[in-house]
């Protein structure tokens, strides 16, 4: 498992799903600016190895923060990756997956990725896909009552209104500074609503708000057999809106002497 677990990275970092593709280098050192903004007036009141902590706590929490401004943006890559990381079959649930930038030596993750990062030290996410046990069951189809030509626009908001939570990603950000490392976690919901289609026996209906039509919207005007259900499903390939809700987060703070073994059993890959 170690050593599929360093493979893992190796085969992450070519394929292009490591950090640096999901969100460019700038991003790290905006972090890291912060981190030195921070704590500089520590220079002068602070022991070396109080800055250090400090440094490496921001360094965690401000990459964390531009990750979160990435889930809330649908078009942002990271957002894109999440949603390919939930719904990909590679990635098994309550497993944790961890992704580092191009170029990071795994046998020390002190030292920066590139050469234009020494100094800098380091960053790696890892993300953990679980089952929202609460919504396991959730149905995704039913029937309504067939009442002729009246009007079903109530029913209809109603079930487009209904949202899916199906998982739940857990972010972890793990900054590695000197010999320092500071995990910032955080939780988050994903929320999606899927489009609905209808039919009544083997004829697909639409609704347009007023009236069913046969087939299509331009179809004609359909009425409904009022002894007949009509049917409803949703269509989870077709998500009509999708959002990230943060839940709780956890700090977990370690102060090492030595870098975490880079093989350990963190980052998984399926056999």
């Amino acid at each position: 498992m170690q050593r599929k677990g360093m493979r893992e990275l190796r085969k992450n970092s070519r394929q292009g799903v490591s950090l640096v593709i999901v969100l460019c280098v700038s991003a790290f050192f905006v972090a890291f600016a912060a981190a030195i903004l921070y704590t500089a007036g520590l220079l002068t009141s602070q022991s070396t190895g109080r800055l250090k902590e400090e440094r490496s706590y921001l360094l965690a929490q401000s990459f964390a923060e531009a990750l979160d401004k990435e889930l809330s943006d649908p078009d942002a890559s990271f957002f894109e990756f999440v949603n390919r990381f939930l719904d990909g079959n590679q990635y098994a649930e309550d497993t944790p997956y961890s992704f580092m930038p191009e170029g990071t030596d795994l046998e020390n993750l002190y030292a920066g990725s590139a050469k234009s990062l020494e100094g800098y030290g380091n960053l790696r996410v890892t993300l953990t896909k679980e089952i929202n046990e609460s919504e396991s069951s959730v149905s995704l189809g039913g029937t309504i009552p067939a009442t002729g030509a009246g009007n079903y626009g109530t029913t209809i908001a109603e079930l487009e209104r209904m949202t899916v939570r199906r998982y739940l990603v857990i972010v972890d950000v793990t900054s590695y500074y000197d010999d320092i490392t500071y995990t910032y976690s955080t939780e988050y919901t994903r929320e999606q609503k899927y489009a609905l289609n209808f039919w009544q026996g083997e004829q697909k209906l639409v609704w347009d708000g007023k009236d069913w039509h046969a087939g299509t919207a331009v179809g004609p005007v359909y009425d409904p057999d009022p002894v007949q259900d009509i049917r409803y499903e949703y269509d989870a390939s077709n998500v009509t809106e999708c959002k990230f809700v943060e839940n709780t987060y956890t700090d977990t703070e370690t102060t090492d002497t030595e870098p975490p073994d880079p093989e350990g059993g963190d980052t998984n890959g399926t056999d």
